[in-house]
This record gives C-alpha cells, sequence and structure tokens, in this order.
C-alpha cells in the first residue's frame, strides 16, 4: 500500500493560500457559532496518501502455484487496476481487492483494521471537496515465498481538492514508499497487509508535515 487519504484544513487568515510548511490540525470548526464550517482536511490527506500506499494491490484468479515472474506479473496488473478503480472513486471494486483481516501500518506504526480502513475509504471517496485523483504505482523489488508476496513499491498520487469556504482548487500530491504484503487465497492474489515505508505530501507545491 503506497499512499492514503487526508484532508487539509483551510480558511486561514488569508484564504486560498496555504503556508509553507503548513502544520495540519484536526480542528472540525474554526467558529463554535457555525456548525461544520472547515474539513479535517489533514486527517484525509494523511488516508488518502497513506490509502494509496496501501491500495496496490488486485485480486488475480490462479488455479495452481505461480512462478516468480507469474506472480510478479499478476500483482502488477492488479495494481494497474487498483489505480484505475482509485481514480474513478469505484469503492465496491477497491475494497475486493483485500483481505477481510486485512492490516494498514502507518509511517510511524500506528495500525488501522479492515473495517476502519473501509469506513475511512468510504467516507473520503464520498467525499465531494475531492475533484479528481490520480495515481500510479510501480514495484521496486518482489520476493515470493510459495502463496505469500512481499513487495516493495512506490506509489504517486495527485489530488484536486476544492475549499469549501473559497471554493479555490487545491492540488494534493504526495510521493510514497512502501511495503505490500499479497497473499494467495482461493486461486486468487489478495492484499492482506500495507505498511508506509516513507512519504511526502505537498499542497499547492508547498511541503506539509501530516500527522499521526
Amino acid at each position: 500500500m503506497f499512499g492514503w487519504s487526508c484532508t487539509p484544513r483551510f480558511g486561514a487568515k488569508r484564504r486560498g493560500i496555504i503556508p509553507p510548511k503548513m502544520q495540519l490540525r484536526f480542528t472540525v470548526r474554526r467558529n463554535p457559532r457555525r456548525k461544520g464550517g472547515t474539513y479535517m482536511f489533514a486527517k484525509r490527506v494523511w488516508f488518502v496518501t497513506a490509502f494509496t500506499i496501501s491500495l496496490l494491490m488486485v485480486a488475480a484468479p490462479a488455479t495452481r502455484a505461480d512462478s516468480k515472474n507469474e506472480a510478479h506479473e499478476a500483482i502488477q496488473r492488479a495494481y494497474a487496476r487498483m489505480d484505475t478503480a482509485w481514480n474513478s472513486k469505484d469503492l465496491n471494486t477497491l475494497l475486493s481487492f483485500f483481505t477481510s483481516d486485512f492490516v494498514l501500518i502507518s509511517e510511524k506504526g500506528k495500525r488501522t483494521s479492515w473495517e476502519e480502513f473501509r469506513k475511512n475509504l468510504s467516507q473520503n471517496l464520498a467525499d465531494p471537496i475531492i475533484k479528481s485523483i490520480k495515481s500510479m504505482t510501480t514495484i521496486e523489488k518482489f520476493i515470493l515465498e510459495g502463496d505469500t508476496a512481499t513487495v516493495f513499491g512506490k506509489g504517486m498520487s495527485t489530488m484536486v481538492i476544492v475549499d469549501p469556504q473559497t471554493g479555490a482548487n487545491n492540488v494534493v500530491v504526495s510521493n510514497s514508499r512502501g511495503l505490500d504484503t499479497w497473499v494467495k487465497r482461493n486461486g486468487r492474489w489478495l492484499v492482506n497487509q500495507g505498511e508506509v515505508m516513507s512519504s511526502e505530501v505537498t499542497i499547492n507545491g508547498n511541503p506539509v508535515q501530516m500527522p499521526e
């Protein structure tokens, strides 16, 4: 899983302008008299980037033990299909690519269960402020041991996110590296665990620090 999802917070004193090295916050609203004024943009950019890092897997049918080349090709095709589903916000297709005991591990070691991961993904893909998504995943190292494949890879995701207060478009770019564990169950390759090894995120070209 070499990517994830969160959404930074807008509406500083100069709306629409993101200060360099912006520290993302988790505060839901700025004005106590106004219900839901701002989004927890940071928490979601983190998830899309972390999620994209974990979204690098797809089911690949097979009826026998795959050779290393066959498994490598099947999983690379799966990543391509996952990217396509992610870009089109196809939730059902994305969910079908994971085992029911899938776990996502953040760069700081936080573990997210399958149930929580599925809930976060559903909420993020349904969020109207996410205007478009474009992601691409590449395998850098591939290790096969029986019906388990360990994949080191990198992912790049570009999202256009609309500031709900100003209507301005903001470009969020994440570059990540991660480690995915695939397992072959009932003749299909599925991702069982995704771990984010490193990540860099920018908003409108300015680097941001992601929350835990």
